[in-house]
């Protein structure tokens, strides 16, 4: 399925996987889409991220795991200026398991690059568990070294993330909890420019496995999940990030999104 980004004037960019290869187009109103480039090839997922400056396509590629069994692969990044067409040629961001990638890009330029690691297998090469990495862009910089999510209750999926006009990063996910139980832990962490990510905060329980949602803008993040029979939100201040010992976030639940 292709991703899209809004250009403002300059229209729509997309970003799709067409038979391994990563391709990319620009839609414009008089023109529809511009001949697609290939940006990279031997791909399995692909995320588009756009600030008021550049635009980025992150994917990672098929590479099979034990057993023969494709559990996640490498983690590529290529970027373009507004003021240009072309991207640069792909840069490898991680080599190994990598798989449920999520790109998220503010105005000037900060990026946050996250997804899962598969640690463990069972039989057949299924994963059993991974751990939440994250790589951080700096405007004008490649994407950083990424660093494994501090996992005081280890993610059971891959990180969603967001980052608002500040440069704050917020990462959440769902605590791998007992697979027996239909619930799980609701787990979330910020990072600040330059620095480190905090110590994991719980802040609910979600039904099932369905992982919350993040967004963020203008310096306030919201974290969503559903807990079955409602919908709950918790929004996050970051003028006082990311200390969280008095509890400087708000909490509201209503009715269940259909």
């Amino acid at each position: 399925m292709p991703v899209l980004a809004g250009l403002g004037q300059r229209g729509v960019q997309a970003a799709w996987i067409d038979r391994g290869n990563v391709r990319a187009s620009i839609w414009t109103p008089s023109r529809g889409f511009d001949r697609p480039q290939t940006v990279g090839r031997g791909a399995a997922e692909v995320q588009l991220a756009v600030s008021d400056h550049d635009i980025f396509i992150a994917w990672r590629t098929a590479r099979s795991g034990r057993n023969g069994v494709a559990g996640g692969g490498d983690v590529l990044v290529a970027g373009r200026s507004l003021s240009t067409h072309g991207f640069s040629r792909p840069r490898t961001v991680f080599r190994g398991y990598a798989r449920d990638l999520r790109l998220d890009e503010n105005h000037a330029g900060r990026a946050a690059l996250a997804f899962g690691v598969v640690t463990s297998r069972g039989a057949g090469g299924t994963p059993l568990a991974e751990d939440g990495e994250m790589s951080l862009r700096e405007p004008g910089r490649p994407f950083g070294p990424p660093v494994q999510l501090p996992s005081s209750t280890p993610p059971g999926d891959a990180p969603r993330v967001a980052v608002d006009d500040a440069g704050t990063a917020t990462a959440t996910w769902l605590s791998a909890g007992s697979a027996a139980s239909s619930r799980q832990d609701v787990v979330f962490t910020q990072g600040t420019p330059g620095g480190s990510f905090g110590t994991p905060t719980i802040v609910g329980e979600a039904a099932g496995n369905r992982p919350p949602l993040v967004a963020a803008a203008n310096q306030m993040t919201v974290v969503a999940w559903d807990n079955g029979a409602q919908y709950s939100e918790l929004l996050l201040g970051n003028d006082n990030p990311p200390v969280l010992p008095g509890n400087p976030f708000r909490r509201a639940v209503g009715k269940r999104h259909p």
